[in-house]
């Protein structure tokens, strides 16, 4: 198997299954969305709602040749954007559970959660530079 499909396939696996899970408490999830701080009620709300969806799409559109740029780029601005989140609440010394893969009511473990954000960026970084480098895609 090439590197870039087990990257995008481990990428779609963790990205889908985060939705799903999410899918099952939105309420759950924004609570722990708003636990970070980052955001009034109604958006932590909003993003609960919009957030599970957005991560199966990103997730399915991996391996669907015309829509697999955009769904690289989609997971690496989440990526960046959890990496942000987490780091801000590690700073800060909350004692929140992530919500990674649903509502929970364990506390986040910062290092494991930050590196495995940090490596997913990585993963979908390196394949936006690898269809560049391919000619897949041509920025103008």
């Amino acid at each position: 198997m090439k590197l870039a499909f087990i990257c995008r396939l481990a990428l779609a696996v963790i990205f889908s299954a985060a939705g799903i899970m999410k899918l099952r408490d939105i309420k759950g999830f924004a609570y722990d969305l708003h636990l970070f701080g980052l955001t009034p009620w109604t958006l932590s709300k909003s993003l609960a709602f919009f957030l599970p969806g957005f991560e199966i799409v990103a997730g399915v559109a991996l391996f669907i040749p015309a829509l697999r740029l955009g769904g690289v780029f989609a997971v690496m601005a989440m990526s960046a954007a959890f990496s942000f989140a987490i780091s801000s609440a590690w700073a800060r010394g909350l004692d929140i559970s992530c919500g990674c893969f649903g509502h929970s009511q364990s506390p986040s473990n910062y290092p494991l959660h930050l590196t495995a954000t940090l490596v997913m960026l990585a993963a979908s970084c390196w394949l936006i530079s690898r269809e560049v480098r391919e000619g897949t895609v041509k920025f103008q």
